[in-house]
């Protein structure tokens, strides 16, 4: 009820400040109003379209990347204890240096532009992943850690059987998160190296001075962060109840 409450006020600030905008805002050839916006996402919906399924699949070929490696290192820090004192510094290097810095190096060694760009995706989507991995397993050690000698499991055996089960209500946030950034690392790299996708579609609208179409660029960056936010979340709740646990909406807190 809580959540609900949260998206309807969400919603109605966010449609009062549209139509401030419009009735207020100074029509200009830099800022056009949202109707010229919503009127140009129209016309040009199928190239809007088109150049939404390039980023999707740039951000879903990254966001596969990250979760593979990710799910080796997870494995590798429930197996062996004393690497996470290698990756994790590891990766908090990697996260704090500015990503577009990483954007020429992987151009240089990865020519195909879909796969440079999906690298760029997948780097910025690693690092929620693996945090959230390495905060499940410090919450779970101590409970599990006796239940796996009761039972005498091998180290893969307490790995799929225990561990992986106890760290979903983590890992479903994580995953929700990571997709989000994902696109985020999508549009980064068609920024950084054009082509095809919505940055390099607000890049074009840019260059020949059509504000209302890169508007309409980047709303459709925001309508693909919901969809994806949503469907995420749906996800979410559904795996948890089946396993009998409660979703809250920060993600922080899962009940039995």
């Amino acid at each position: 009820m809580q959540q609900a409450s949260s998206i309807l006020l969400g919603s109605l600030l966010l449609i009062i400040a549209v139509a401030v905008w419009q009735l207020f805002g100074p029509a200009t050839s830099s800022i056009p109003l949202p109707s010229q916006i919503l009127y140009e996402f129209h016309l040009k919906s199928s190239l809007i379209a088109s150049e939404a399924m390039v980023t999707i699949v740039t951000a879903s070929i990254g966001f596969l990347g990250a979760l593979t490696t990710v799910a080796i290192f997870g494995v590798a820090i429930a197996s062996i204890k004393s690497l996470r004192s290698i990756i994790l510094p590891l990766s908090v290097f990697l996260q704090v240096t500015p990503k577009i810095a990483f954007a020429p190096i992987i151009y240089l060694i990865v020519e195909a532009a879909l796969y440079s760009k999906a690298i760029l995706s997948g780097v910025i989507a690693f690092f929620p992943l693996l945090i959230a991995i390495d905060t499940g397993l410090r919450r779970i050690e101590a409970p599990t850690s006796d239940l796996i000698k009761q039972l005498g499991f091998s180290k893969l055996q307490s790995i799929f059987l225990i561990i992986l089960p106890s760290l979903m209500p983590w890992l479903l946030s994580a995953l929700k998160l990571a997709l989000i950034y994902a696109v985020l690392g999508a549009v980064t790299a068609e920024f950084v190296k054009p082509g095809a996708g919505l940055g390099n579609l607000v890049l074009e609208a840019d260059a020949v001075l059509n504000r209302p179409l890169m508007f309409a660029a980047v709303l459709a960056c925001s309508l693909l962060g919901l969809v994806i936010w949503g469907l995420a979340s749906l996800i979410e709740i559904i795996v948890l109840r089946s396993m009998g646990l409660e979703y809250e909406q920060s993600g922080a807190g899962i009940n039995a």
